[in-house]
């Protein structure tokens, strides 16, 4: 096997993607879209080049003043050699994800969606066109496609950020389906079998087909408040909480510590945010644990609750994604981590079901429940 300069393959993609919108400007590591503010960046993670077969599977980003975080997506493509392999996944990025972005970023459509977080309205434009790409037959017959599985329950999950990309997945081998829907990158257990429910079995179930679509949602300037920390703020404040958390040794320090993270944080409500999810969100990572895709704020000034799902709350978002990063690159010892879910009331849960006889991947736990007071904002 062929051992490939990874940064001259990405050049190669850039140069091709540049060459079929000629008004992008070419940089170091990314093309840039200046009309749109938009920049485009690729990484080969890996290129497998044996005898008359190449597959090449690549990652795409995106970047634009309205993405709290990066757009991204991974893209395969297969050919007779390294060329067309890359041909081939970088037009599976351009047709399928790209041009939907462009066209988002300019439309003036009239049609909205309206969330409705914890009594604010937020409006969002649904673009002009929606991005498609079917694999075989369409089973959704023409016209359709299958966001209007779904197009109720959307709202349900979008919250205050500027924009939410939203991909959907159905596909059918024979009597198998499989669905995936993700809102900015992260997996919608409940929404995922929502979709499955609803999409029917092609007419033809011999071979494979399949549909992929792409919606990015951009709010209304009207109804969007700019957020007053940024995803790399909480993650520099869940590692430093996590560092903590492991230091915990008695009750008292385990009250001090906490009290300690909420109380010396600048936004006091993502400070409360960071001490009730860390260790939850935690614990169902190492554990491998199978959650609900929603979480529930009960008030302790006045015992109202906020019934939400996570991808509407910023920062459950950014601080499970830091968690999941602090894993990854620090690699907690055993007894590190135990000490870490301690804290975590549904690890509690958890020891108590497996003395009783369950089995982990057994259990399927409820929405995070988490406290907060009369001056807790929602962001």
């Amino acid at each position: 096997m062929a051992i490939y300069d990874k940064k001259a393959i990405n050049k190669i993609v850039l140069e091709m993607m540049h060459d079929k919108y000629k008004e992008s400007i070419m940089k170091n590591e990314s093309i840039y879209f200046e009309e749109y503010d938009l920049s485009v960046g690729v990484n080969i993670v890996s290129l497998r080049d044996e005898k008359d077969r190449c597959m090449a599977e690549m990652v795409f980003t995106a970047v634009h003043p309205f993405f709290d975080e990066e757009l991204v997506e991974i893209c395969a493509g297969l050919g007779k050699d390294v060329k067309s392999a890359l041909i081939m996944g970088t037009e599976s990025f351009c047709s399928g994800v790209l041009q939907f972005i462009l066209g988002a970023l300019k439309c003036q459509s009239e049609e909205t969606m309206t969330a409705d977080i914890a009594g604010e309205k937020h409006i969002f434009r649904v673009p002009c066109v929606r991005g498609t790409f079917n694999v075989g037959d369409k089973f959704m017959g023409e016209g359709h496609d299958i966001l209007e599985l779904i197009y109720d329950d959307i709202p349900q999950y979008i919250g205050k950020k500027k924009a939410y990309w939203i991909k959907l997945f159905a596909g059918w081998t024979t009597d198998h389906l499989s669905c995936e829907v993700r809102i900015n990158g992260a997996f919608m257990s409940e929404l995922t079998n929502k979709l499955r429910e609803k999409v029917k079995k092609p007419q033809d179930p011999s071979g494979y087909v399949s549909e992929k679509q792409f919606i990015l949602l951009i709010q209304s300037d009207e109804t969007y408040v700019p957020c007053p920390y940024t995803k790399s703020d909480v993650k520099k404040l869940t590692y430093d909480a996590i560092e903590r958390i492991k230091t915990i040794d008695s009750q008292e320090k385990c009250n001090n510590v906490l009290s300690g993270i909420m109380n010396e944080c600048k936004d006091r409500s993502l400070g409360r945010e960071i001490v009730m999810f860390v260790p939850e969100i935690f614990c169902s990572a190492v554990l491998g644990l199978r959650d609900s895709d929603g979480i529930i704020a009960v008030n302790v000034d006045d015992n109202s609750k906020i019934e939400m799902k996570k991808s509407q709350s910023r920062g459950f978002g950014y601080i499970d994604s830091a968690v999941y990063s602090y894993i990854r690159e620090k690699k907690p010892q055993k007894d590190e981590a135990m000490q870490i879910m301690s804290v975590s009331s549904r690890f509690n849960g958890v020891r108590q079901a497996v003395n009783n006889g369950a089995r982990i991947d057994e259990l399927v736990f409820s929405d995070i429940i988490y406290l907060i007071n009369n001056e807790y904002k929602l962001w």
